[in-house]
């Protein structure tokens, strides 16, 4: 009926379309052909930016990795340098803290290091896109397939709508910036012999890569956080893994590389150089003492109207796993508990994880909503959930760190659940009584369990070379060794961009 009877949508209106996107479920287009329906748009400035802030400079110097100091000095001095580098030029797209390492290294052998630059924010209007119309018909084909059986015939046909005009724009997208991209590298002056990204999987990321490919161009993408070794679901984004699209993927560890190498979708060579100095600079000054010495850190990502269902549940049993802990686990402990909430808005309203933060008088929610890179220092003990990226800055701060598993958001791969047995305290979110157990560890004294963490020390090694960090120090010099010998495996890629 919500099709044919009369439906009123409400809308924030914030002033910014990406943010009312943000904000706004679909309701209004997904019911648009319902002749009865009414939308009001209500005026809403926001109380705070829903992205996270930028950190003070002081936080960031303070952990600030010598490598990163000098890439940042090096890169703009050759932004100001009118000449090309004999050796050669490497264009950046999208920096993390491996490549930026990896950088300062092939600068120092003397190439340029030059910025991608930014793409036009008015694209040209794309050519025809090959294969749209057989793209399309595929998409729809097995969009009917998986959702016909669970929606009406009304509400199955206005969100293949939906689907459809989205991935329209993608592929003229794609094909806008790949033109655009290509128009770039034809330049003869640039010099240039490879290109650098993280995360190399968006629509214009892509086309960028296709576009070296074209000109015999590599394109080498960098590992950003630990997530497909660990997470049990990964098998379920084959397609849209970072370094999918790559020539070369410089990954922090083994495991990272073996699911490379069995993706079938992947395209180059995958290599492990170890984790940047950024993730172990974070925790190495001095623990302020009047710091609470337990230190819970939420991976309460929301979902919202702008993300995936990747973690396995809908918002509210997300929330509720969160507040079962704060109440039933930290607001019970003899120990002062900090809870550091996940540093992004999905919603207008009141978090209720934090509103259950705020009603436990042994719990204090952090109030910066920095990156917690910038915090682990503070913690005696580190307590975490969900097998993402979150528990890698924890493993590598040198702290003891109690694990959840949860079974139903992004549980652990299950042939690794004895080696974080073994390595870390680790407690399992499908027995009943976990919360229990885990309020009685962690209400024991901080000595007792340091030392716990510390009787795990030797098993905790191969689980950190293998899964998170192959190699240790010197990842950025490890990569860029690998880069040159990609060239020297592809002589003409030296010289691709070069002038002749």
């Amino acid at each position: 009926s919500d099709f044919t009877s009369p439906v009123s949508v409400v809308r924030v209106a914030t002033g910014s379309q990406a943010t009312d996107d943000r904000f706004n479920p679909p309701f209004a287009a997904l019911l648009a052909d319902n002749p009865n329906l009414s939308v009001f748009d209500v005026t809403m400035p926001l109380a705070r930016d829903p992205r996270p802030p930028a950190p003070p400079v002081g936080a960031r110097l303070s952990g600030l990795a010598p490598s990163v100091l000098a890439y940042r000095i090096l890169r703009d001095l050759w932004r100001h340098l009118p000449f090309a580098s004999p050796a050669g030029t490497v264009l950046v797209m999208r920096e993390n803290e491996l490549l930026r390492e990896t950088c300062l290294h092939l600068g120092l052998k003397g190439y340029a290091i030059r910025l991608f630059p930014p793409r036009p924010s008015r694209l040209p209007s794309s050519r025809p896109v090959a294969g749209e119309t057989d793209t399309v018909e595929m998409a729809e084909t097995a969009f009917c397939e998986k959702f016909a059986p669970l929606l009406s015939a009304p509400a199955c046909a206005a969100a293949w709508r939906l689907a459809r005009s989205r991935l329209e724009t993608v592929l003229h997208d794609y094909a806008a910036s790949r033109d655009t991209w290509a128009k770039f590298l034809e330049k003869p002056s640039r010099g240039l012999c490879v290109v650098l990204s993280n995360a190399p999987s968006t629509p214009n990321a892509d086309a960028m890569g296709a576009a070296c490919r074209d000109r015999g161009i590599p394109l080498v993408a960098f590992q950003h956080g630990v997530t497909s070794e660990i997470a049990e679901r990964q098998g379920a984004y084959l397609a849209s893994h970072d370094a999918n699209a790559c020539d070369l993927a410089v990954m922090f560890n083994r495991a990272a590389v073996a699911a490379h190498d069995a993706n079938p979708m992947s395209r180059g060579k995958a290599v492990a150089v170890g984790m940047p100095d950024d993730y172990r600079r974070r925790t190495r000054h001095r623990r302020r003492a009047e710091s609470p010495p337990i230190f819970y850190v939420s991976t309460a990502l929301y979902g919202g109207n702008i993300s995936l269902l990747h973690k396995g549940v809908t918002d509210d049993l997300m929330a509720e796993w969160e507040i079962a802990i704060i109440e039933r686990v930290l607001a019970r402990l003899p120990h002062a508990v900090r809870f550091k909430s996940y540093p992004a808005d999905r919603y207008l309203d009141p978090d209720p994880i934090e509103d259950a933060v705020h009603a436990a008088d042994t719990v204090a929610l952090e109030t910066h909503r920095h990156d917690v890179r910038y915090m682990l220092a503070d913690a005696r003990v580190l307590v975490t959930s969900h097998a993402t990226s979150t528990v890698s800055w924890c493993l590598l701060a040198e702290r003891p760190v109690v694990f959840i598993d949860a079974p139903d958001q992004v549980p652990l791969k299950p042939e690794l659940r004895p080696l974080f047995q073994d390595a870390l305290l680790y407690f399992d979110g499908r027995d009943p009584a976990f919360h229990d157990t885990l309020r009685s560890f962690l209400s024991r004294p901080l000595e007792a369990i340091e030392a716990a963490w510390q009787d795990k020390a030797e098993r905790r090694v191969r689980l950190v070379a293998d899964y998170f960090d192959s190699g240790g120090p010197g990842a950025g010099r490890r990569a860029a060794r690998a880069i040159e010998d990609l060239f020297r495996a592809r002589p003409h890629a030296a010289t691709a961009g070069k002038p002749t």
